[in-house]
Parts: structure tokens; sequence; C-alpha cells
């Protein structure tokens, strides 16, 4: 590390976060954390709460709260222009991160190679506090760093004087809000995370020890779609068709395949996928509703009707159709009644076991037909049936009334063929698509070799002269690049120094006592 000098530390603890409580008098109010999840797509309708705001580095550019929060570098020089024309302050550690470690260098020092930093250090716009992996200077207050940026903006929301702090798109999963722009898609789960799952852990660890509350504005509703790596494409489109026409944040996710292997249910194709739909109620801790839909559909209305529905009772809710695809009718295949390819699963009554369901199946004790279109293992009576059939319409479609359009024949799907009769329908929708980010060039050419879209879906997006964007890189590192052995050196030397100040210390909010003091008296 690069040694400060006596006016860069001076020039730290005259900008450190001590100064900024002082001067925002945000003390015993409630603070707002902006994510990039998909919430931040409902950001309008809490105006009011975004008065005293915390945005997490890609955020900026939807919202401009009153502190842009950044532990890394790469997402500051990312929002350089955003930050340029705001007039709000910036919060970053002194030792920022570059490739997830922290820097050198201190911020004062980097402001020669960073024209964002000068600007921000010449404004006096840029606050700073110690992270517990870095080095310290004393007489700044210092927060732990560890995994998300969120774990920080909590402390420092803390430190500000919050009675309760607030989330607005920091909602789990592994997506962005649709609005996020596709740079900042780029800095998705840098710090090696499966999902953002794994930020709540934490954040509950540092709530029992603050002792300050921390609760989301709105939560999204959860989506889950069954879908193989050859169906990338349809799923992508069913996707960005649900987030674009729904009135409330969605949180979308493939289902995993279930692995089991049974000899009489091998030459079933995607039987893996197909048993994923079980997982669904253990994935929601048996609470709350959740939507299950196959992948080789399109949502034309608002899906939010779905989780409206009063399901009275009953552990799912599915359609009833009496029409089915002429070619299902013509070789017998169509049997009127419940299509269970769309369900709005209870999951606290639907207490559904994936190891019972495989015993059951690999004793033959249940059927597989049984399991996948009767639902054998849903009492009859807990089956509601009542939604409406147009939200899972079998091959045909009316403008203005199909809310959602199944592709049920396989061999005539539209990413497979032109000869659906609704293929340029589809065609619209991928292309909307694309257009607006959801889909790039890397997933369109990697789903063509693996045969999983035919040639003709490129092939038509030229005609149209569709520009099929090429993925986002990261933007050049300005600064330095790293090597290996000095990102695993820096790693390494990050939490040694964060296990250090666990064992050793913890984190004192100078306004945490007397905020304890004035609960108890009242």
């Amino acid at each position: 590390m690069v040694s400060l000098s006596r006016s860069e530390i001076d020039w730290a603890r005259a900008f450190s976060i001590d100064e900024l409580r002082h001067s925002l008098c945000w003390e015993n109010t409630d603070i707002l954390i902006v994510g990039k999840g998909p919430t931040l797509s409902q950001h309008h309708r809490f105006s009011d709460s975004l008065y005293r705001s915390i945005t997490l580095n890609h955020a900026c550019e939807i919202v401009e709260g009153t502190i842009n929060h950044f532990t890394d570098l790469e997402a500051l020089i990312d929002c350089s222009d955003t930050l340029f024309s705001s007039k709000s302050v910036v919060v970053m550690p002194l030792y920022p991160h570059i490739n997830g470690v922290p820097t050198a260098a201190a911020l004062p020092q980097l402001a020669s190679r960073l024209p964002i930093l000068r600007r921000l250090i010449t404004a006096g716009r840029i606050y700073v506090y110690e992270g517990s992996n870095a080095p310290s200077v004393g007489g700044i207050q210092k927060i732990e760093l560890r995994y998300f940026s969120v774990e920080a903006a909590y402390q420092l929301a803390c430190y500000l004087g919050a009675k309760r702090v607030m989330t607005l798109g920091v909602d789990g999963g592994s997506d962005y809000a649709h609005i996020i722009s596709s740079r900042a898609r780029t800095r998705r789960l840098d710090n090696g995370r499966s999902a953002f799952d794994a930020q709540f852990h934490q954040l509950q660890r540092l709530q029992n020890r603050i002792g300050v509350t921390i609760e989301p504005l709105m939560t999204p509703l959860r989506i889950f779609i069954g879908a193989t790596d050859r169906e990338l494409i349809p799923f992508l489109v069913l996707k960005h068709s649900i987030e674009t026409r729904c009135s409330q944040p969605t949180r979308i996710e493939r289902l995993p395949p279930v692995k089991a292997r049974f000899p009489h249910l091998l030459w079933r194709t995607g039987t893996n996928f197909s048993l994923s739909r079980f997982l669904i109620p253990s994935a929601m801790h048996f609470s709350g509703k959740a939507l299950y839909l196959d992948s080789d559909m399109v949502v034309f209305s608002d899906v939010s009707e779905l989780f409206a529905y009063d399901m009275s009772g009953s552990h799912i809710a599915v359609t009833s159709q009496a029409q089915g695809p002429a070619e299902w009718v013509r070789d017998g295949r169509f049997v009127p009644g419940p299509q269970y390819s769309l369900m709005v699963i209870d999951c606290k009554k639907s207490n559904w076991s994936i190891d019972k369901i495989l015993r059951l199946l690999k004793r033959r004790d249940l059927k597989y037909q049984e399991l996948l279109h009767e639902m054998k293992i849903v009492p009859r009576h807990a089956i509601n049936v009542g939604l409406d059939p147009e939200w899972n319409s079998l091959e045909r479609y009316s403008k203005g009334v199909t809310k959602l359009l199944h592709f049920t024949n396989v061999p005539s799907q539209p990413w497979r063929t032109r000869r659906n009769q609704h293929y340029d329908l589809w065609l619209e929708e991928l292309i909307s698509a694309v257009q607006n980010g959801a889909i790039s060039r890397e997933d369109l050419v990697n789903a063509t070799k693996i045969r999983g879209i035919g040639p003709h879906v490129l092939s038509d997006l030229k005609l149209r002269g569709v520009t099929v964007p090429e993925p986002p890189q990261n933007s050049s590192n300005p600064i330095h690049n790293h090597h290996f052995l000095q990102v695993a050196y820096l790693r390494v030397l990050a939490l040694i120094r964060n296990t250090i100040w666990r064992v050793t210390q913890t984190p004192k909010f100078k306004n945490l006592q007397s905020r304890k003091l004035s609960k108890k008296e009242s």
C-alpha cells in the first residue's frame, strides 16, 4: 500500500462520513437504500422516500439519491457522466476496490489519474470511510466490507442516524431490474457469489449486531420457468414479455434440473427439467405465492392478475382448456380439462418434497403421466381450475384477448421453424427483447450452435434490419490491472484484515447508545 502524506490524511479526515453525518442531520429518520434489483423499476412509486436515500453503484443512473455509494472504482468510472451532472454526494472507502480487492493507493492519490475523482474532490462532493479490509489511518469511521455493497450501505445508514433502514432494488436472485443499463449488467456478481440471496445472511447478522431494522419497501413477484440450456432464447423472450407488461416488479428464475435417473423414464425428453417445478415451494421457503410457467410461452398481459387471483384455499390454481392444438386433436393427445403448464402455487399449502416424489416414481407408486398431467400429488379438491383460459391459450391467438400464448407443438415452435402460424408474432417479441438489450448476439450465436434455435432466426433478424448488440465488455481500467498473483495476494491480505477486525472490534456508532436509551425512555 502507498503511504498517505500528512495533507492527504488531513483531507480524508476533513471529508470523513463523520462530517457528512453532521451536515445531513438524518438522526432518528428512515433511510432508503436503492439497489439494482427488479423492484428498482417501481422507484416512481416512492418519490417521497427518495428524500433520504443511498443509491448503490449504477442505481444512480436511474435514481438521483442524496448519497451515491460505491465500493468499486470500475462502477464509479461507469457512472462518470451521471455523476458529473449530478449534485448528490459520493461516499466510498478511502481505499476503493479494483477487481474486488482494495487498491494500493487511496482516493486522493488516485485522483491524478481519474477525472471523476478530481471533479468530486474539488467540488467537495466525496466523503470517505475506512474499509475493514484495508489499512487504517486513524480518526475515520471504519465499516466492515465483505461481499456486497448493500452491507456497507446499511452500516453507513446506521451511522448517519437511521432509526429504520428501508430498501428498494435489494431483492435477491441473480438479475437486475430490466431498466438497468447493459453496461451495469457486466458487474453482476463479480464477487463470486452465486446469487444476491447471500447478502441477506450478512445483513441479518449486521442487524442483530447493530439493532436497526432493515426491511424492503416492496417484494417482487416470484416467477419460476422450466427451461433447458437449449431453451434459453424462448426463456429470455418469455421473461422480457413478462417484465415489460407487468405493473409490479418480478423476480424471474430458471429452475435447475432435478438430478434423477430412472430407466423407465429416460425416453422422456426433458424429464429432469419437467420435475423441477416441484422444487418451487421449498425455494420459496414454503410461504407466499409463486407462478410456474413452461418456457415455450409468450405473455401479452399483466401477470400480477394471476397473483391477485383468489385461490379460495386451494393449493394450486390452473386453467381448464376446452380447445387444444389442432395437431394434438388430430392424433388424440389432447384431453380437455386442467393444464398444468401454468400454475399459481400457494407455497405454504404445497409442501411438496422432491425426494418423496422421486421415491414414488422410482418405486412406480406414482406414474410420470399421473404426476405431470394429472397432478396426483395434489388432492383433487385443492386444485382450482378457475383461471381465465386465455392465460394458457394453446396455439390460438386473438389480439387483445389472448393473455398468454403457449407454443405446444414442438416441431413447429417458432424458434425452430417459420412454419408456425404465429411466427411473426413471436419474432416481434424477440426483436423487442434484442433491441432492449435482454438478448445479446452471444446468446443467439450460442443457441444456434447447440440447435436451440434454427438458423432462420438470425437471418430474419438481419432481414428486418435489427442490429444485434455484442455482449458488453467491462470498461477498461485506467488505474492498473492486477496480475493473477497480485489479486490472490490482495484477497488474502483483505481476508486477514477482515478477520482481525471481526475478532478484535465491534463497530462503534456514536449515536447507537443514545438511540437505545431513547427507545427505552419511549
